[in-house]
């Protein structure tokens, strides 16, 4: 049976508070009138949500089918699992290509977040098979732009940069206005959403990122070890 609305609110946002949310974004969430606003809420702060664990299959098929596909949470593609996953055969979140784990990735059969290319592990390579084989360290030294670092990758998980990459938005809502012929036939609810949302390239992901960010979130990247400006615009597409 479906549970009351009120109740599945109260429920998740029980769990939520376990993990110290965002007051203003847990604030937002207690106000949602009804399921739209409260996947909205979801969607905003999905690497939240995923990172502490407290979204799962089972918790969105309590919300109604329709409601849920129009949120942008769920997947396209075929056999996908996570969220926000376009392709084949991913995992994670906001993956597009196939066969990909982890988060944000585009490309094919990559782990980690942020890689584009072919058989990458690690967060924001590009090319094909970084970052070595046959390795059984537990906690291995980092690789920066193509170089060793003092940093270990347990470090790296909790740096400022990989806290930011993960607002990074792969997706832009295109209104029903500006669709072309072939979008309306490929998202024929349009009409309904009002727009649809579109997965977009990493390139354009990280130009809309780095136009957003502080002078000083822009330097916590421009400091880090070993920074080269053509590597970095080889990957982001971004020009330093």
């Amino acid at each position: 049976m479906k549970k009351d609305f009120e109740l599945l609110k109260t429920e998740f946002a029980k769990e939520c508070k376990k993990y110290r949310p965002c007051s203003s974004e847990y604030s937002r969430l207690l106000n949602a009138k009804n399921e739209a606003e409260v996947l909205k809420v979801i969607f905003d702060n999905i690497s939240w949500c995923v990172t502490n664990k407290v979204i799962t299959t089972e918790f969105f098929n309590q919300f109604d089918k329709e409601t849920f596909i129009n949120s942008g949470i769920a997947n396209t593609g075929q056999e996908n699992t996570g969220f926000i996953n376009s392709g084949n055969w991913n995992s994670g979140y906001r993956n597009s290509g196939y066969r990909n784990s982890g988060d944000s990735n585009s490309g094919n059969r990559n782990s980690g977040n942020w890689n584009s290319g072919d058989s990458n592990s690690g967060d924001s390579n590009s090319g094909y098979r970084n970052s070595g084989a046959f390795c059984t360290d537990n906690d291995p030294v980092l690789y920066l732009f193509n170089k060793p670092t003092k940093i270990r990758v347990r470090e790296w998980e909790n740096h400022k940069a990989v806290s930011l990459m993960y607002g990074i938005d792969f997706t832009l809502w295109i209104p029903k206005e500006i669709m072309t012929d072939e979008e309306k036939k490929a998202y024929p609810k349009y009409e309904t959403t009002e727009g649809y949302l579109k997965t977009i390239p990493p390139i354009e992901a990280w130009s809309n990122f780095w136009h957003n960010l502080t002078e000083d979130n822009k330097k916590v990247f421009t400091t880090l070890p070993n920074f080269d400006a053509k590597i970095f615009e080889e990957i982001t597409g971004i020009k330093i």
